[in-house]
């Protein structure tokens, strides 16, 4: 299994202020304590993010949604971002084991331990892996300087900001560059023949885990960027380019918050209020090419309506 221990973003854009360190304070679950940010294959051969209200899931599971709830598509009739409801009654949806949580916690401390920025690897933790599963990991790449970020984002499109209007000022981000593997998914055969080779590794070396270090893409990345205001972060950006659509699953209770279609400068976005903040969304189509980028934009409560659409402008121009 190709498996993630990812991070409630949910929570992270509904946070007054965020840990300078790190842009995503919780997880999914207790057991996934550490702080990373991760995707996952959805299945062996199909490439795709699924997150759960604002959260990457971890987990060999799969996750019925019987009620389509929105999309958002490029100019080629290419869903890049989908919502949909939640159906944990469905005979699809299975909770990962204790094995899966707690082997999966393992791998993540041990890619935070041992990989450095921007690296990525395939682990074997022989501990609670009863079906001799594999994960991939990899280690996000903190920027404090938006000149150094700028430069390593060179060539890609998309549009970085020093300041917001309201004097919101670039404070610290991340970049996470998905693994190469993102783009050509192991088969079946390739991921046994890996797992077996590393779980020998794994029992002969004494250590309990293998791994074998793996590229990252240059193509396919997410962008987390905080703004702040007297030291308080108030703006919170997130800017996407994956190999696969991104599927958000919603429980029952976040289907209310109040949503709305937009068109602002000839562009479709997505508005949404919740208790805590606002969030507008949208795709950007790659000029030359059938890929598009995925922006979205969060708030508290400091913002109003037309000043979060407002915000959403700035990159159209």
């Amino acid at each position: 299994m190709i498996s993630d221990k990812d991070q409630d973003l949910k929570q992270l854009f509904r946070e007054a202020q965020l840990p300078e360190v790190d842009l995503t304070p919780k997880v999914m679950s207790k057991l996934r304590a550490e702080k990373k940010t991760k995707a996952r294959l959805i299945g062996k051969r199909k490439v795709g993010l699924l997150v759960m209200a604002g959260m990457l899931l971890a987990a060999s599971t799969a996750f019925a949604a019987s009620n389509y709830y929105y999309a958002l598509k490029s100019k080629h009739g290419d869903i890049v971002w989908e919502e949909k409801i939640l159906d944990k009654s469905s005979p699809e949806y299975k909770k990962p084991s204790m094995d899966e949580q707690r082997r999966s916690l393992s791998s993540a401390g041990l890619s935070n331990d041992l990989l450095k920025d921007g690296e990525a690897a395939i682990f074997y933790v022989l501990e609670n892996n009863p079906d001799h599963e594999i994960d991939i990991e990899w280690k996000r790449v903190p920027f404090h300087d938006l000149t150094e970020l700028r430069s390593r984002m060179a060539g890609q499109p998309v549009k970085l900001f020093d300041r917001f209007e309201g004097d919101y000022k670039f404070a610290h981000a991340t970049v996470s560059f998905y693994p190469a593997l993102y783009e050509n998914p192991l088969t079946d055969k390739e991921e046994a023949e890996i797992a077996d080779k590393l779980r020998k590794q794994a029992e002969e070396s004494g250590k309990g885990y293998a791994m074998m270090p793996i590229e990252v893409s240059k193509n396919y990345w997410i962008i987390m960027s905080s703004y702040q205001r007297n030291g308080k972060t108030g703006i919170l950006v997130t800017i996407s380019k994956t190999p696969g659509k991104q599927t958000v699953m919603l429980p029952e209770e976040d289907k209310d918050n109040p949503r709305e279609t937009l068109e602002v400068k000839g562009i479709r976005m997505l508005y949404t209020e919740f208790a805590t903040g606002r969030n507008i969304q949208w795709v950007y189509d790659i000029p030359g090419s059938k890929e598009a980028v995925h922006y979205m934009i969060e708030t508290g409560l400091q913002m109003n309506k037309d000043q979060v659409i407002k915000l959403a402008e700035s990159y159209l121009d």
